[in-house]
């Protein structure tokens, strides 16, 4: 008489459970009473048995990170930061740190005469004079009314003589 098999509906289930948690699948294994070993030889399994649990196995994994993404969407909503980083991450060819590509406008040689698609030109002169006001308007806790303040004045404030 050989061993039982582990294999089991209801440890599918404690399995699938755990791991629609968000826990490593070697961890949902030992929850469901399984080796981690026993998990790696169900996943290389060729039984409809072992072929209807993985795709159940995709199907909980897919879940998850549907549930995880909204959460962070919904956080991004009250946080600058978590916003920015969701779109950097999210929108890399906008919002990445490798999106925007400082030249002079003088540097393209295109017939038109205007950057390649992805390429943002930003004039030194430009950039000297909104760095350090921005960095000025950053002081104080994020969200608080007076660096808000600082910011709504900055957008407001027309260029003065001379200024880009």
């Amino acid at each position: 008489m050989g061993r039982p098999n582990k294999f089991t509906p209801e440890r599918c289930e404690r399995f699938i459970a755990a791991y629609s948690t968000g826990v490593p699948a070697e961890t949902a294994a030992r929850h469901a009473g399984w080796a981690p070993a026993t998990w790696h030889r169900i996943k290389r399994g060729t039984s409809p048995d072992h072929v209807a649990f993985r795709e159940d196995v995709v199907r909980a994994e897919t879940e998850l990170e549907l549930r995880l993404a909204g959460t962070v969407t919904q956080a991004a909503f009250g946080s600058a930061r978590l916003a920015l980083a969701l779109l950097e991450r999210r929108f890399s060819e906008r919002w990445g740190r490798r999106a925007a590509v400082l030249a002079r406008a003088g540097d393209f040689q295109s017939p038109e005469g205007t950057p390649p698609p992805g390429v943002i030109v930003l004039e030194p002169a430009l950039l000297e004079a909104v760095v350090p006001v921005l960095l000025a308007a950053r002081l104080g806790p994020a969200g608080a009314p007076e660096a808000l303040r600082r910011v709504e004045r900055f957008a407001l404030r027309a260029p003065e003589d001379g200024e880009a």
